[in-house]
């Protein structure tokens, strides 16, 4: 998922060019505006953590790509692509990856 600040940003080309070089295929992608309530589903495993809220708020912001890929060996590929989950780590430990745009 390309988030809103990629998708304001003109990020998503930068983004999936370095899916697809990365040997990732594209299988399906679609734009779609989550509302509150979809986006609280999405991510309910972080409904207890402190950042639940703000997370939902932005989630909701603005529209989102959302992507289908494939690739053998996918989830551990793409765990090292986009490195950390927190972006301001991401741009210091993986500056050249997805989460780091």
């Amino acid at each position: 998922m390309i988030k809103p600040d990629g998708m304001s940003g003109n990020y998503t080309n930068r983004i999936k060019n370095v899916i697809l070089e990365s040997g990732f295929r594209i299988v399906k992608e679609t734009i779609v505006q989550l509302d509150e309530d979809t986006a609280a589903s999405f991510y309910a495993e972080h409904s207890a953590k402190s950042f639940f809220s703000s997370l939902i708020k932005y989630i909701a912001s603005g529209p989102v790509l959302v992507m289908v890929l494939e690739k053998e060996n996918a989830v551990a590929d793409w765990r090292d692509l986009i490195g950390p989950t927190d972006a301001h780590k991401a741009k210091v430990t993986h500056p050249h990856r997805c989460s780091s745009y």
